[in-house]
């Protein structure tokens, strides 16, 4: 069926052969070292209904072998010595031919088309029979840096969608996993891999304490975080991403390229969503799978989209400027969650007041006075009336909603440099920020203490401004 020379060695040939036309249906898959001089058969592991159509031995991988049956594909990481079904999930199906290409196996199948295993690069580093007695981190593969719609964060509708992105069109089902990640089900269309940094990790065994999946860029800075853990106050979220499993095995986990998105300000429906960060530049990165006790790292590379004619210096630029919206963002909303705090902080004095006809009218007047001034900041930092996300079109467009809006306009769905127009207008949306920001700040460091000193004169405890993220 197949005649397949060794990529690493000139004398080693490997041939398979069927002989199902005359109602055997034994696997004959055969190897020779000495240019055809003797040969072996090596099919331990292949059922005995197994008719053999393909073998490839993987081209980086001295021995690693891979062929083709009447019923799925198998693999062997000894040149042959011990094979084992690497089905995944491909149909029970024959295998007619198998080509590996860019690190990918392809197998052209009997009635299911074509099916793709992605990324063989993790079966370059697993040793024979596949065993490890330790934690391991593996090296992850170039990684292609694609923008939305095909990577990236995707809001859907619970239930059945009909539209992948505009223009394409796919029957689907985005379906919660058990940490927090989302696998989409496709009904009408195949499945295309993660739209990020696939990594692997084993545990030797199941653990309770916390591990830390950290990417960092080239100088060790850390560009996003994720944990095992989810505490009350670090709910997972889309701009959070998924929790890491720390079961005992081997998990993948996919890094959708994006550093840390822009803090939320909760329950807020026009910015709910949107907040994820902006995709780092191609280049060289760093992965850290660590603990308390153990820090594995491996190094990991970001590659440009072929098709893009943006140069390295178009997209820092451009990843620079999303970076300072993020941050703008940011310092915006843990404003409008001091205020909120503040707020919540005086209702609750002017309840307790009512009480104490001493006190009650100096802190009812105090506490009103401080809310309004608050008001006027909180008013102009974020749209406090709005109920639905449709409600952006009926009520003023506040400055996060406008800061949140210029990111996809600097993103825009094309690799290339920020046009001058959103400079210009970070700058001004951002000079707005500052000035609402340096007016609270003028509040709390008056105002508030004011307040807080007639609460000491009263000889009550005082408020602090704490955030509520």
């Amino acid at each position: 069926s197949s005649i397949e020379q060794s990529p690493h060695d000139p004398a080693k040939t490997y041939v398979t052969a069927s002989r199902y036309k005359l109602d055997d249906l034994n696997p004959y898959v055969y190897k020779t070292t000495d240019y055809g001089k003797s040969w072996e058969m090596i099919t331990d592991g292949i059922p005995v209904d197994g008719s053999t159509r393909v073998l490839r031995e993987d081209p980086k991988r001295r021995g690693l072998l891979f062929v083709g049956t009447e019923t799925g594909v198998f693999v062997s990481f000894d040149d042959g010595g011990f094979w084992q079904p690497i089905q995944s999930n491909l149909p029970v199906v024959p295998i007619y031919d198998l080509i590996i290409f860019n690190d990918d196996l392809v197998a052209a199948t009997h009635g299911r088309s074509f099916w793709i295993l992605d990324d063989l690069t993790l079966l370059h580093q697993l040793e024979d029979h596949v065993q490890t007695n330790t934690n391991q981190l593996y090296q992850p593969r170039n990684t292609t840096r694609l923008l939305p719609p095909l990577s990236g964060p995707r809001q859907t509708a619970p239930g059945k969608n009909y539209l992948l992105a505009p223009g394409v069109a796919a029957t689907f089902y985005d379906v919660q996993g058990p940490e927090g990640d989302s696998t989409r089900i496709f009904l009408d269309a195949g499945t295309n891999p993660p739209g990020g940094v696939r990594v692997t990790y084993y545990l030797e065994e199941e653990s309770t304490e916390e591990y830390f999946l950290k990417f960092l860029d080239s100088n060790g800075e850390t560009l996003r975080s994720f944990s095992s853990l989810t505490s009350k106050g670090n709910q997972r979220s889309p701009a959070r991403g998924p929790r890491l499993s720390t079961k005992a095995g081997f998990h993948q986990f996919v890094w959708d390229m994006r550093c840390e998105g822009a803090r939320p300000v909760p329950g807020d429906v026009l910015t709910e969503g949107i907040l994820a960060g902006p995709l780092v530049p191609p280049g060289h990165y760093q992965v850290q799978l660590s603990s308390s006790v153990q820090t594995l790292s491996e190094s990991l590379y970001i590659a440009k989209d072929p098709r893009s004619n943006a140069t390295q210096e178009d997209l820092e630029s451009q990843y620079s400027l999303l970076v300072s919206i993020r941050e703008k963002i940011s310092a915006t909303h843990d404003a409008v969650n001091r205020i909120r705090s503040i707020k919540t902080q005086l209702q609750e004095w002017v309840s307790k007041a009512r009480s104490d006809d001493r006190v009650s009218g100096a802190i009812s007047e105090a506490a009103s006075q401080l809310n309004d001034k608050l008001s006027v900041i909180e008013e102009e930092l974020i749209q406090t009336q709005a109920n639905a996300p449709e409600d952006r079109v009926n009520l003023p467009t506040r400055l996060n909603a406008k800061l949140t809006g210029l990111v996809s306009a600097v993103a825009s769905a094309a690799d290339a440099p920020p046009p001058q127009q959103c400079k210009e207008v970070f700058d001004l949306l951002s000079s707005q920020s500052d000035h609402e920001l340096r007016a609270l700040k003028r509040i709390e460091e008056d105002d508030l203490a004011a307040f807080n000193n007639l609460i000491q004169e009263l000889e009550l405890p005082g408020i602090l401004p704490t955030a509520t993220t």
